[in-house]
């Protein structure tokens, strides 16, 4: 799925262009191209990583497309952030894991810190996520918006 703009408004209004391409890429994983999930599996790491840190991320999604994502990762040149997955992935995949039911039990198990040092990690790569998607979008354009 593309977004469609119309000429005139991206230029009185540039920012539409890095709206529409988020709205494409946060959609549903089966609701997007192919050519698109890659910039949707970074987009959605970096969303959950950023709000509430690797544990959430491995919250929300286990280990789904674990592998897909950090392949995603390095094709848009986040090799720093990949590393940091494959590592957090595997300390992730090491136990057992039961799904956490509450806010109460997520505070308790967040404070063990687990996954802190791959956060840590996470905050001090460069580039940073942002700049890989604005890159990734630049590139290629027509995947995402169609003008019209």
């Amino acid at each position: 799925m593309k977004k469609q703009l119309k000429i005139d408004a991206v230029k009185q209004a540039p920012h539409l262009i890095w709206n529409s391409f988020i709205d494409v890429i946060a959609r549903n994983y089966s609701e997007i191209e192919d050519n698109q999930r890659s910039a949707h599996l970074v987009f959605l790491y970096d969303v959950e990583v950023q709000n509430g840190g690797h544990m959430q991320y491995f919250e929300n999604h286990r280990a789904t497309r674990l592998n897909e994502t950090m392949q995603a990762l390095m094709l848009l040149g986040a090799n720093c952030q990949a590393t940091i997955l494959e590592d957090a992935g595997r300390q992730f995949l090491s136990k057992k894991r039961k799904i956490i039911r509450s806010i109460f039990e997520y505070v308790e198990i967040a404070r063990e810190g687990e996954f802190n040092l791959f956060d840590q990690r996470y905050h001090q790569c460069t580039p940073d996520l942002t700049l890989c998607l604005q890159a990734h979008l630049h590139n290629h354009l027509p995947d995402y918006i169609e003008f019209v």
